[in-house]
């Protein structure tokens, strides 16, 4: 039983690999083909196109190219020589095939599978030979190999990754002066270390400041934004931090004014802290952090320090009906504004008893037919 289940895989994966379908796993006359390598049986056949597809099989599972020549359909024989190219690992056998972009993706594929670069210099896409020499460099983490690209894009990837794969930003001084890949790839290093100093070998100094910043995140601290000369730049620093570490400490150290409302606010709704939404100067940041602190919180306290009943009454409702609790519905002032903050509630937690606390005798009937 495990023989035959061998076989019938072997068989299966014949056919998948020439492009065969499902059904011609169950005919019969191909599987004797494939099984007996016999290509006789496939050209008595009388429909072509199944004929083709067992010549491509039985080509495929012997290894034996003269039986494409026999293949009339273009996809189809290229398809055959392909395999048996792949199969092989024989390069001059890709040369049978026609098109080029066929030709490449044969060169590439045994490219990939022996691991040999110098494959991937026959495609004549120059792009697409970048990219098969650099996947083939990166999986041996042999920058040397980078050295026989010559698409510009595909040579920096080489590089920048064998450089982060090692943490070697030695290698990214391989990447032409001036190409953001080089600059990228200090950076992407220096964060990986959480080491600033390899900041210094990036030469734009807005670059040079975000690599600064992506350090002094990486290492959960802000004394390092300090050095950061860009002035938003820095402020990003000590907010990013200050928000990461629900610290309002760093809030305190950045100069514009929004961004430090800004800092204050992801910090207050991450500690739950009520007095730190009201320390914020911009009216509208205040009115949402407090919203959004009552919606993390699921209680309406913090919406009655707002002003405007209008707000008050938003707040409530955003905590009302993100809680689904109709008790904070209660805060509302207004008759109305109530009973559609209940009827709200009521659909969102599908709840008819809910409807219960609705005064106006249509709003109520409204709400129980939209819960029922």
């Amino acid at each position: 039983m495990r023989k035959l289940s061998l076989l019938s895989l072997a068989f299966f994966s014949a056919l998948t690999i020439s492009g065969c379908g499902f059904l011609d796993f169950l005919d019969a006359d191909m599987n004797k083909a494939i099984k007996k390598g016999d290509p006789k049986i496939c050209k008595k056949m009388e429909d072509v196109a199944r004929r083709e597809r067992c010549l491509v099989a039985v080509a495929t599972e012997i290894k034996n190219e003269k039986i494409c020549d026999d293949i009339t359909n273009k996809s189809k024989k290229n398809n055959c020589f392909s395999n048996i190219a792949v199969a092989k690992e024989n390069l001059s056998l890709c040369e049978k095939i026609e098109g080029k972009n066929f030709v490449d993706e044969c060169y590439g594929s045994i490219a990939q599978k022996t691991k040999n670069p110098d494959a991937c210099l026959k495609m004549k896409n120059e792009a697409a030979a970048g990219t098969c020499i650099s996947k083939i460099a990166i999986e041996a983490n042999d920058e040397s190999l980078c050295k026989k690209i010559k698409e510009d894009i595909a040579l920096d990837e080489c590089y920048s990754k064998i450089a982060v794969n090692k943490n070697d930003p030695d290698v990214c001084k391989n990447i032409k002066k001036g190409e953001k890949g080089r600059e990228g790839c200090f950076s992407e290093i220096a964060e990986h270390m959480k080491d600033e100093k390899i900041c210094d070998e990036i030469e734009d100094d807005l670059l040079k400041d975000a690599c600064i910043r992506s350090v002094a995140v990486a290492q959960g601290g802000d004394l390092l934004c300090e050095k950061i000369e860009n002035k938003r730049q820095r402020d990003a620093c000590y907010q990013q931090i200050g928000i990461a570490n629900s610290d309002e400490n760093s809030c305190n150290k950045i100069e514009n004014e929004r961004d430090q409302d800004s800092c204050y606010a992801g910090v207050a709704i991450a500690k739950e802290d009520l007095a730190l939404c009201q320390v914020i100067e911009n009216k509208n940041l205040e009115k949402k952090c407090l919203s959004d602190l009552a919606k993390k919180t699921k209680s309406s306290a913090s919406c009655l320090i707002l002003d405007d009943s209008d707000d008050r009454y938003d707040c409530s409702y955003g905590a009302a009906t993100s809680s689904k609790d109709a008790s904070l519905c209660e805060a509302i002032e207004k008759k109305g504004t109530r009973d559609k903050c209940f009827h709200n509630v009521a659909v969102r937690a599908k709840d008819i008893a809910v409807c219960s606390n609705i005064k106006n005798s249509a709003e109520k009937l409204s709400c129980e037919k939209s819960t029922t």
